[in-house]
This record gives structure tokens, sequence and C-alpha cells, in this order.
């Protein structure tokens, strides 16, 4: 959708990049996630904190806490669109 592609083309406006690689159009993407963070050299990780569909919401934060128990040393960023008192505690 456009908050992608809003994402990708901040990040490569600004950062300059080697590459930029997004996941979770769908859920068997989210579940490709930690495997290629882990598998392909990644420095900075920015997820949603929700990630829903129609099966069901995925957390950003779970996904960060398995990339940290598998020893990701990067610079992990959760971005939200929800001002809960749970999510601005994050």
């Amino acid at each position: 959708g456009v908050a992608r592609r809003l994402v990708v083309h901040q990040v490569m406006r600004h950062a300059s990049p080697g590459s930029v690689r997004v996941f979770g159009e769908t859920p068997d993407e989210v579940l490709q996630f930690v495997p290629a963070c882990m598998e392909e050299p990644t420095d900075v990780v920015i997820i949603d904190q929700n990630l829903e569909y129609d099966n069901g919401t995925y957390l950003g934060t779970d996904l960060l806490e398995q990339l940290v128990a598998q020893g990701f040393e990067g610079l992990l960023c959760v971005r939200s669109a929800n001002c809960s008192e749970e999510d601005v505690q994050l």
C-alpha cells in the first residue's frame, strides 16, 4: 500500500542504503521476516507494531524479541499508527 511505498521512498532518499527489503504484504512474508534478517546482512529493522490480516494479528515487538533472542545486533525501530497507552509505553 501507500504506507509501504512511502517508507521505502523515505529510507532510500535519506539513508542511501545498499538495499531495502519490505516484508508483511501477506502472513507468509511475516513468517519469512526473522529468518531473512538473520541470514542476510541487516543493519536496521523498521517494523509496524500491529500487522493485521484476516487470519489474525502479528505484533512487531514479538518479532523483534525473536530477532534479539537469535542474536540480532542492529538497530530496531517500531512504528505504529495507534496511540493507545500500551503502544506509547513501547
